[in-house]
């Protein structure tokens, strides 16, 4: 699962961070380097189809071309170059076979990488016409040394427990730990607590979270907002194995990484022998809080990862159950708030 060393910037030693200010989706793993986007396009191995996979090759490769695509005039409007092979993308890539008389069937193969990376070589594409669809970046000092960030008082002490729980875990690597915490600090801010109530969010925000409250009036929602048990009853019921009337409000969020739903207080109850469907407020224990996020993000496994980005992407999906836009997106800006030095 880790990348190849010669696909990425010269000196593993700094790696970026990305500065997410605008709202269009931009490369995470491909920089503002001409060279470079050159050499990852011809270092794609094998054909690439439109798929939802999450590793970072797969990733780095559809960032890639994405960004050959767009400069090539064959643009993405509505995603953007986001390192997700969908609809959007297949249609720009078969426009662009079908103007060079390849066959389009939607796969980024041997053939069409060898003309993408020889149209680009022959335009002499420069490091400023890629900025529009990369990031802004800062510097990680190291990456083997420790964890330092901006936080302080009961954040950083959450912080240093979940540090370090994950060395008990067996997790010491600190690019794999910084991509964990802001993964955690994008859901909390590290401050241990139960899910907040929703009645001074406003109904348009509330809908767009959560689909069961959409067909109703505002009045119904205003009404329902009001009585915490009732709301969380409402959207959470029915599924992650609340399945009775009083789950929802029940088994909602908890923790640093709240942790939602019956079923996963049963799952990860059982993870560290301690019974959290019978008394889930255990949850706000900050060790067991600590112990439980953890194991979270570790149960798809800790692969070794090249720089920070690719671990805080990979524990973002983990995280998310799938690769979301907006999760990575915040996790990213997280993790600007932390070094290793």
């Amino acid at each position: 699962m880790n990348m190849e060393r010669n696909i990425l910037q010269e000196n593993m030693r700094r790696f970026k961070t990305l500065n997410l200010t605008e709202a269009e989706a931009k490369a995470e793993l491909v920089d503002a380097d001409s060279n470079q986007l050159l050499v990852n396009i011809n270092n794609i191995k094998g054909d690439i189809e439109r798929s939802d996979r999450k590793n970072m090759r797969f990733k780095q490769g559809v960032e890639s071309f994405q960004i050959g695509l767009s400069l090539l005039g064959y643009k993405l409007p509505v995603y953007g170059v986001d390192g997700l092979f969908g609809p959007e993308t297949e249609r720009a890539l078969n426009k662009f076979k079908g103007d060079n008389d390849l066959e389009e069937n939607g796969i980024f193969d041997t053939k069409t990488k060898e003309l993408m990376y020889n149209k680009l070589k022959t335009a002499n594409i420069k490091d400023e016409d890629i900025e529009k669809y990369t990031h802004s970046s800062k510097d990680f000092s190291t990456l083997d040394g420790k964890i330092t960030h901006t936080y302080s008082g009961r954040s950083a002490k959450g912080i240093q427990i979940l540090i370090d729980t994950m060395v008990e875990n067996g997790v010491t690597d600190p690019v794999a730990q910084v991509g964990m915490l802001a993964v955690i600090g994008k859901e909390t801010h590290f401050i241990n607590k139960k899910e907040i109530a929703y009645q001074n969010t406003s109904n348009k925000r509330i809908n767009k979270i959560f689909s069961k409250t959409r067909n109703m009036s505002d009045s119904e929602l205003d009404n329902l907002k009001r009585d915490y048990d009732k709301f969380f009853n409402l959207v959470y019921n029915g599924r992650i194995g609340n399945n009775n009337k009083d789950d929802g409000s029940k088994y909602v969020g908890r923790g640093y990484n709240q942790l939602t739903g019956k079923a996963n207080y049963q799952k990860y109850g059982n993870k560290i022998g301690i019974d959290l469907v019978n008394n889930p407020d255990q949850m706000l224990d900050d060790k067991i809080a600590a112990e439980v996020a953890v194991k979270f993000l570790i149960s798809r496994g800790v692969p070794e990862f090249s720089n920070p980005i690719e671990s805080t992407l990979y524990f973002a999906d983990v995280n998310s159950g799938s690769p979301k836009r907006r999760a990575r997106e915040h996790s990213i800006e997280e993790l600007q708030k932390f070094d290793i030095t």
